[in-house]
């Protein structure tokens, strides 16, 4: 299993996301933006979401990481999950990292939600 790093891409179980998701049905791609020893704080990404500056981030396709469709990042997505669910078992599958530009878009927009 993969040792999650910041910028990394998952797509999340939503019944192994701490507290839920709003569609229990469907596999939640995310990026990881606090990774922590028990717990990985990540924020979702949607492919069907509305662009809410500042409080989404546009994303644009990356296959090379699992997301095949433009979508935005949504700070109203922000999940935590076990990091034994990454590491361990199978639960959340690891499909990648960003590329460089989109990774650091992603830490200005982590930065910018903290300060709000």
């Amino acid at each position: 299993m993969h040792d999650p790093q910041f910028a990394d891409i998952y797509h999340a179980d939503p019944g192994r996301i701490i507290g839920g998701d709003a569609h229990p049905n469907s596999i939640r791609p995310c990026a990881v933006v606090q990774p922590g020893p028990q717990l990985v704080k990540v924020v979702g990404r949607s492919a069907s979401g509305a662009h809410e500056p500042p409080y989404t981030l546009r994303s644009a396709a990356e296959p090379s990481c699992g997301l095949n469709r433009p979508g935005v990042f949504d700070e109203r997505h922000q999940h935590t999950l076990w990091r034994d669910d990454m590491t361990v078992t199978p639960y959340h599958q690891y499909k990648g990292p960003l590329p460089t530009d989109p990774a650091r878009a992603l830490q200005e927009f982590w930065d910018g939600l903290a300060y709000r």
